[in-house]
């Protein structure tokens, strides 16, 4: 029996990447978080020809698209509502000075009239009614308690 040779298969060196696909999606997410949305579409070229997994290029792509809506939206012009113009002002002629005016004289009041102080009949000088003694008992003495209920109660009855 003949044998049949099989072909040599040469299998192309497997290259590691990974240290290059993540640089590059690093530069699409710098270039939007400057708001480059172009700049990171062509980085997103790049990333396809290194081989990245489509799982990141679908996350960058919908990165991408979301970036440029928002750039592409117009921007809205805010107007203050609220300014008011002021009136113009006049110019006014200063007032004149004022007058001075002396003040009006008064007449001296009239002298006091002296007034003699009343004559009153001295009265009799009384003592003070003395008090009326008052029979107080003692107080009674407390009622002392058997002793166990002078102990204070810490939980128990003894």
């Amino acid at each position: 029996m003949a044998s049949i040779e099989e072909p040599a298969v040469q299998f192309a060196p497997v290259v590691d990447n990974s240290q290059a696909i993540a640089e590059t999606v690093e530069e699409i997410r710098f270039y939007l978080s400057s708001g480059l949305a172009d700049q990171a579409s062509a980085s997103l070229t790049k990333a396809r020809t290194a081989e990245c997994d489509e799982a990141t290029l679908a996350t960058l792509r919908q990165e991408i698209e979301t970036a440029a809506a928002v750039a592409a939206a117009p921007e809205i012009e805010v107007v203050d509502q609220f300014v008011a113009e002021e009136p113009p002002v006049e110019e006014v002629a200063p007032l004149p000075p004022p007058k001075v005016v002396a003040p009006p004289k008064v007449a001296a009041p009239p002298a006091p009239v002296p007034v003699a102080p009343p004559k009153v009949a001295a009265a009799p000088v009384q003592a003070p009614p003395a008090a009326a003694k008052v029979a107080v008992a003692p107080p009674k003495p407390p009622r002392l308690l058997p002793n166990r209920q002078l102990r204070p109660r810490l939980g128990y009855v003894g």
